[in-house]
């Protein structure tokens, strides 16, 4: 066997390698998101539970008590970013963001394919802006312990951030590689139409 051969099927195994890390760490940030609703599905319910027991209590005592659970309301609000976030690049992979067809299912294979392909790099474009234009603040709110909300429950607000810039990191990783197989597949599709017409 040549040295090309195997110096290829070693770039090829690498390439596979990186492949499963990547979509292993896709499924790990989704998971943790959807573990996270969880817990805030929890959070929430416990909290009107606790609204709902302090309004009867002060209805048959006249004690007025807060068994509400603290914070409840800057939780929701930074958790929501969070999920969204750590799950928006594994929907990415799958296909399953809401999209419109109507004129893109109309046009011809390769012309959808490349349009595709644009969209795609558009994606990637502007997640590396995002994470970028969110870097600075990411690091501030880390360095001056950035917090949410005031009183019996204060919010960080640097880990929200940070999860932001790795969710964004991941979808517009997961862009280009969408991009690279629209290349790949255009590249294939010109190859056959120049065979065929030779």
């Amino acid at each position: 066997m040549s040295r090309c051969c195997t110096t290829s099927n070693l770039i090829s195994e690498a390439g596979a390698a990186v492949r499963r890390a990547f979509d292993r760490t896709t499924e790990v940030a989704n998971g943790l998101g959807s573990a996270w609703i969880l817990g805030l599905m929890f959070l929430i319910v416990g909290d009107v539970l606790g609204r709902a027991l302090s309004g009867a209590i002060f209805r048959l005592t006249g004690v007025a008590v807060n068994l509400s659970i603290q914070g409840t309301p800057e939780l929701v609000k930074l958790s929501i970013v969070g999920i969204v976030f750590l799950q928006v690049a594994h929907t990415l992979r799958h296909g399953r963001h809401v999209r419109s067809t109507l004129l893109v299912d109309r046009l011809r294979p390769w012309l959808r394919e490349a349009l595709t392909l644009v969209a795609h790099l558009v994606g990637a474009a502007l997640c590396a802006l995002i994470v970028w234009s969110s870097w600075d603040n990411m690091v501030r709110g880390w360095r001056i312990g950035e917090f949410e909300g005031e009183g019996a429950l204060r919010v960080p607000v640097a880990p929200s951030r940070t999860i932001v810039i790795v969710g964004t990191a991941l979808l517009g990783l997961q862009f280009a590689r969408l991009a690279l197989g629209n290349l790949r597949s255009l590249v294939s599709h010109a190859g056959r139409i120049r065979w065929t017409r030779a």
